[in-house]
């Protein structure tokens, strides 16, 4: 993450009257992404060491919904490849932290 890269490509588009606008999608980046996987994951392991998104969207340099579309996208490849065919009990807890009103639920797989 030295260096600005910028990957410019030709992706193929074709205009339907009943699908609409239509792109092939490429190796590098998910489905209306401005970001290849590579930073996208940089992105996260920032955001999990930063204080808060703000701080994170600022330490890349990226606007806070920027950082909140790359939040979102991640958490979909995550919800993607849960497999819950094996899981049968449920345990639920929720936890205070901090001052005020911070609260963090709690799901795991009891067996």
């Amino acid at each position: 993450m030295q260096f600005k890269t910028e990957i410019r490509a030709a992706v193929p588009r074709s205009k339907c009257a009943e699908c609409g606008v239509k792109t092939i999608a490429v190796p590098w980046a998910g489905k209306h992404s401005r970001f290849t996987w590579m930073f996208e994951a940089v992105a996260i392991k920032v955001l999990q060491a930063a204080a808060n998104v703000k701080r994170a969207a600022e330490l890349l340099g990226l606007s806070w919904e920027a950082m909140h579309s790359i939040i979102e996208r991640a958490v979909d490849r995550g919800l993607a490849r849960r497999d819950l065919e094996d899981i049968h009990h449920v345990g639920i807890d929720e936890k205070s932290f901090g001052k005020g009103q911070d609260y963090i639920s709690l799901m795991t797989d009891l067996d």
